[in-house]
């Protein structure tokens, strides 16, 4: 008969829990939540909790992350709305809390490659399942535009997830040097389709940090001046990328010779100046409003003076839509566009590249973003403008303290009325910069910690030689650019687990795994 001590049992609820972190990471909270109670309850049970507890706070970089989660009570002597801090350290407590149950991990590194397959198996299957689901071969339900790809939760946190796994894929096929490296090979090309074909920017950003990461590394480890070479050349590529999209696009037809009338006799709009343009062509030219409005209320139910499924103006939808197929705004235009370009514009799609062209399209709609349109209602980029503008205000005026952790949200609103911005209610958010939120928050001492904690782990990956330590802080500081990550439960797991697996193999005399 088989005998289990406590420590046995302690040591495999611990397991089952730490395992189920990598199913729930990219699936639920949930099981999120309840893999973190299985893992502290096996803690509790080894019942070697002191020794645990030295361990961890003897790790600088947890050291760190840990005043950084602090300054979370210490913001509460000037804070007015408890309610809103108490909700903030809640969501936060998972920075804290995961990787302290990562460090008490009692195997050592011995499961952490069965973590990292099953994470990697899970994101395999959760994108397949997108994909069927989102196509209606599952579930028979219809999305309104690419977000509906991502089912388990938010689109941008699973692309982010992704473009990880991908990382994890390179840096195991770094290490292995068996016939299955050609298998992680595989899986980091399917992650990479399946992260152009979602079109989440986010997601994009960090796989190409992933392989820049990547190609450096291995250039870096060959010789000082190939790393040099190709990094200046990669830096280039990404200055060329910034001034393709600052530069407005120009028109590519003779506008001193524009027709006057359509082919029915109704006269046309030109309005080039100033005016919008897609691949050359420009939105208001070639207008003929009048036809285009008998035909569109034709073949749709929906008003041509109404809004979109993305509550933008459907008849400059239309307009962009129909420009980016290279067709004049009239009856003949309009006339060779199906019954699916119909169902497109509807959806809010303005440029027939979305279902096409994968990642180009949000490429090419940020460029029209940030020449083409007054108003930021709407336009993700233009909105974050704004958010950073605010924060930056927010900053001038409490630059040495912060606004404390309960009224970062409260400070918000207020400089958007004093602004008078533009902003509906709805889209008057915070910063989506964690850089920015740091600093708005708690002043100097927030941003200087936040900063040293990012550098830290970077100095201690690049001394332990963790290639894949390297990808996630580096993608974790891309994204800290563009997303208020650790203001979200699902964000904060996200950076706990991965510093918590990085980081608890510091200092270790064993090879990384991750």
């Amino acid at each position: 008969m088989l005998s289990y001590s406590r420590l046995d049992i302690a040591k495999y609820i611990y397991l089952v829990g730490f395992l189920g972190l990598a199913i729930g990471l990219p699936t639920s909270k949930v099981i999120l939540s309840l893999s973190m109670m299985l893992m502290g309850l096996g803690a509790i049970l080894e019942w070697n909790l002191i020794e645990r507890f030295k361990a961890v706070f003897s790790n600088k970089t947890f050291l760190i992350l840990f005043l950084f989660w602090f300054l979370h009570f210490i913001g509460l002597l000037w804070t007015d709305n408890f309610d809103y801090a108490g909700n903030d350290i809640r969501v936060k407590i998972s920075l804290i809390i995961l990787p302290v149950l990562i460090f008490f991990n009692p195997f050592e590194q011995q499961f952490l490659k069965t973590w990292i397959n099953l994470f990697i198996t899970t994101l395999i299957f959760t994108t397949i399942f997108n994909f069927l689901q989102y196509h209606g071969f599952i579930l028979n339900k219809t999305y309104n535009d690419i977000r509906g790809l991502s089912f388990f939760g938010s689109h941008i946190r699973y692309g982010i997830l992704v473009a990880i796994g991908a990382g994890i894929c390179l840096s195991q096929y770094d290490q292995i040097r068996s016939k299955v490296k050609m298998v992680w090979l595989s899986i980091f090309i399917y992650f990479s389709l399946y992260t152009f074909y979602s079109q989440i920017l986010s997601g994009a950003l960090s796989l190409l940090t992933v392989i820049f990461i990547y190609f450096t590394w291995k250039a870096f480890n060959k010789s000082k001046r190939l790393g040099w070479t190709l990094t200046s050349a990669i830096l280039v590529s990404i200055s060329s990328c910034i001034l393709f999209l600052s530069i407005p696009e120009k028109a590519t037809f003779d506008i001193n010779n524009l027709p006057i009338n359509t082919k029915y006799g109704n006269p046309y709009s030109h309005n080039i100046e100033p005016t919008t343009f897609v691949n050359g062509k420009a939105v208001l030219a070639f207008v003929c409003e009048k036809e285009l409005q008998k035909e569109w209320e034709v073949k749709s139910k929906v008003p041509y003076n109404s809004l979109d499924t993305k509550k933008q103006p459907i008849r400059f939808t239309l307009m962009r839509y129909m420009t980016s197929k290279d067709l004049t705004k009239d009856k003949e235009g309009f006339n060779q566009l199906k019954d699916e370009d119909i169902r497109n514009v509807e959806n809010g799609m303005t440029s027939a590249l979305e279902e096409k062209a994968g990642i180009l399209s949000r490429v090419l709609g940020i460029r029209y973003q940030l020449h083409n349109s007054n108003d930021p209602n709407g336009h993700s980029l233009l909105q974050r403008l704004e958010y950073w503008k605010t924060a930056v205000s927010i900053i001038q005026e409490n630059w040495l303290l912060g606004v404390g952790t309960g009224d970062v949200n409260d400070a918000f609103q207020q400089a958007y009325n004093n602004m008078r911005s533009p902003l509906k209610k709805e889209n008057r958010l915070r910063a989506h910069n964690s850089y920015l939120t740091a600093w708005v928050s708690f002043g100097v001492l927030g941003i200087v910690l936040f900063l040293a904690l990012i550098i830290h782990f970077l100095m201690q990956c690049m001394y332990n030689k963790n290639l894949f330590g390297i990808m996630f802080i580096a993608v974790s500081a891309l994204t800290f650019l563009i997303e208020d990550t650790l203001e979200t439960q699902t964000g904060a797991s996200f950076f706990a687990i991965f510093f918590g697996l990085v980081a608890f193999q510091f200092n270790k005399k064993k090879k990384s795994l991750i």
